[in-house]
């Protein structure tokens, strides 16, 4: 339990709580940066959009068109990803 608030969009911790999101993990594939730099620039951009936590969709559309990504591309790898399995954890 953390004693801190609850982080806001605006902030890089907001997204490393969410890095396990496939729109955020195809995003950070398809950029090869680290969960750290991806959370950084994605508060960032939520910060330019003044976007508010109900808004992650928005803002991650806005940083998909500012690099270029298409929806086809997240799809495609959203497709290629293996399914999550308990019996293998990995893929």
């Amino acid at each position: 339990m953390s004693i801190l608030p609850d982080p806001r969009i605006t902030e890089p911790r907001f997204w490393v709580k969410r890095a396990s999101e496939p729109a955020v993990l195809v995003l950070r594939k398809q950029r090869v940066l680290s969960t750290q730099r991806i959370a950084v620039e994605l508060a960032e951009k939520a910060a330019e959009l003044r976007a508010e936590a109900h808004q992650v969709d928005r803002v991650i559309q806005a940083y998909r068109r500012e690099h270029g990504l298409s929806a086809e591309q997240i799809r495609q790898a959203r497709r290629n990803r293996p399914a999550f399995s308990y019996r293998n954890p990995m893929g």
